[in-house]
């Protein structure tokens, strides 16, 4: 994939052998075969140093270019009164993004960064985020839970003869009521 930060390196040395890659990032490793995440683009110099020990060891070293990738990620707050849900996208270098999934019809705006999204009802909606660079685009992909919403409503019976009445709530998902 050009446009992944991931690089996959292959030994062409005996595999016998120790090996110390190092990705001119901090990182190393003595897999033979490794793989390694940058996370930021640019020409790295990796080296590769082979060999039973110090005085036998060889080194060789390459430039490889990481591209100018981009990554998406999804923050969600729920509003605890109705489904409705608050979507906040993450991204870094990313020149546009794009908002799918369940919630898509509710957008109103699908390309900002931060969108407010009215649910029609309460449940797991699929959240798909994509970030989009000049020659890339990443996709972030989550499940997001809508609250149900608290409607106020009752009932009540007058007791026969008497002055009394019986109230009884219609909200089944309050955990407080308050009469007045």
């Amino acid at each position: 994939d050009t446009c992944s930060p991931t690089v996959k390196f292959s030994s062409q040395s005996n595999p016998d052998h120790p090996h110390l890659w190092r990705f001119d990032n901090g990182d190393t490793s003595n897999l033979v075969n490794p793989t390694e995440t940058y996370k930021e683009p640019g020409k790295r110099k990796v080296s590769l140093v082979v060999g039973p020990d110090d005085r036998c060891a060889d080194t060789t070293q390459k430039l490889v270019d990481i591209p100018d990738f981009v990554e998406g990620q999804i923050t969600v707050a729920s509003n605890q009164c109705r489904p409705q849900l608050t979507l906040q996208a993450s991204t870094n270098r990313a020149d546009s993004l794009a908002w799918e999934g369940a919630i898509a019809p509710y957008l109103s705006n699908p390309s900002n960064d931060s969108v407010v999204v009215d649910l029609p009802e309460a449940g797991v909606y699929k959240v798909k985020l994509i970030a989009f660079s000049k020659l890339c685009q990443d996709t972030a992909t989550r499940e997001v839970v809508a609250n149900p919403s608290i409607e106020a409503g009752f009932t009540f019976n007058q007791v026969p003869c008497r002055p009394e009445f019986r109230f009884e709530s219609k909200e089944k998902q309050a955990t407080d009521h308050l009469w007045k």
